[in-house]
């Protein structure tokens, strides 16, 4: 690495007594970075949470590795410390119920585990011997007062209506779903509004605000229907773009706070690194920033070698180790992702920036977006309704322009 006057340190000098496992751990879970777009996503979630005004979806996107769990994170700290008083003169009360939505099993998302998951985090008891009201009011009544017999594994409907009764009871501001993405992999486009107005009417009945975040594959769930688009709110947490002077700047002071930060005793320069480290994270500075930790834990586990280059093992076959002295670029190449993974990540970037983008036309006449009087408006893209009208109407009795056959049926013709 070119050398630059480094940046004096900002964690603890005590921390470099700790084990290597301690320092790994401060770094791993204590070291955050919040850089300008991830706080605006999070200040349009914040208020999004706080007031919903009318609103019973938000859906936060973006890539794999940009920092929506962090956000999350983020959020679930605030409202607890702003709700503290509150829960405490009111135990039954819940800030924040969050979830990790379950990949499905062969296109077929689990809602039951969704339930579970969601009645789990809201500490509700005896989940497993939830009955839906419906079917006991339907099953026979013994002499001794006592139902003939009980199911003995919840029905999905019964998880679901203990699950809104449970909403309504401990009054979370939102439910945040985590990895949302797995909701929308369905086998068809009936399926994905079928998961789209389950959300929909949970949110409805329970009169919660539901969180979605995740993967641009997640954007399809937007569009099932007029009413979420009226109801939702679609928050985009991109990528930094390498072609954007302002983008490359920030990406430069977020490598400034993570160089500071790490508990090895040099500071390493990371910033004459930064195309390298820039191209393999694909903008993303969560990925920097798991990048960065797994390059820290190769150099406090460094392998030690003999002079010939052979590894050294102790009695029990393990390989010794001893921390380096600072992170080099050695440990970033061992530890990036392959240049196959940041193509990948890269592409599907790509795709979903290209369907959140505005387009300028779509910009020229914001005060009617779907036009009026008697122009049809434009099914998917917004355009200016200053354009002349080319609807014509047709007169009742007036059949349509087509061609009629010419020369059959005559005598004469080759046809005849």
């Amino acid at each position: 690495m070119i050398g630059r006057e480094m940046p004096a340190q900002t964690f603890d000098p005590a921390l470099l007594d700790q084990p290597p496992s301690a320092r790994l751990a401060y770094f791993d879970q204590q070291v955050t970075v919040l850089h300008p777009r991830q706080e605006d996503a999070y200040l349009q979630l914040w208020r999004a949470v706080r007031r919903p005004v009318g609103m019973q979806e938000v859906f936060l996107v973006g890539p794999s590795g940009v920092g929506k769990s962090t956000l999350l994170r983020k959020l679930r700290r605030a409202l607890l410390k702003e709700t503290l008083d509150d829960v405490l003169r009111d135990p039954g009360r819940l800030p924040l119920c969050t979830v990790v939505a379950e990949a499905p099993h062969r296109s077929q998302f689990s809602w039951r585990q969704f339930f579970v998951d969601v009645l789990t985090s809201l500490d509700e008891p005896h989940i497993e011997a939830k009955v839906d009201h419906v079917t006991m009011t339907r099953m026979p009544v013994v002499p001794d007062g006592f139902r003939r017999s009980l199911p003995g594994k919840p029905t999905v409907d019964a998880l679901r209506e203990a699950t809104e009764q449970a909403l309504l009871h401990r009054r979370p501001f939102a439910v945040c779903v985590d990895e949302a993405h797995h909701i929308a992999k369905v086998a068809g486009g009936r399926q994905l509004k079928d998961q789209s107005d389950c959300i929909k009417s949970l949110a409805d009945r329970s009169r919660t605000l539901f969180v979605l975040l995740g993967t641009y594959e997640l954007l399809p769930m937007r569009k099932q229907g007029d009413q979420l688009s009226r109801r939702a709110l679609t928050i985009h947490l991109p990528r930094y773009d390498q072609g954007r002077p302002a983008d490359i700047e920030i990406f430069k002071r977020c490598l400034v706070t993570f160089e500071r930060r790490l508990p090895v005793q040099l500071t390493p320069d990371l910033l004459s690194e930064w195309e390298f480290l820039f191209d393999y994270s694909v903008g993303c500075i969560g990925t920097l920033k798991d990048w960065l930790t797994r390059a820290l834990n190769a150099a406090l586990f460094e392998v030690v070698r003999a002079a010939d280059g052979a590894v050294c093992y102790d009695d029990a076959d393990c390989p010794v180790t001893r921390p380096a002295r600072t992170v080099t670029r050695a440990h970033l190449e061992q530890t990036a992702l392959s240049r196959d993974d940041c193509l990948n990540i890269a592409t599907l970037a790509r795709l979903g920036e290209a369907e959140l983008a505005v387009i300028p036309e779509d910009l020229a006449d914001p005060r009617r977006p779907t036009g009026g009087g008697g122009e049809r408006a434009a099914p998917f893209r917004l355009r200016d309704s200053s354009r002349p009208s080319t609807a014509r109407a047709r007169q009742v009795g007036r059949r349509l322009p087509y061609r009629d056959p010419i020369g059959r049926g005559r005598p004469g013709s080759l046809d005849a």
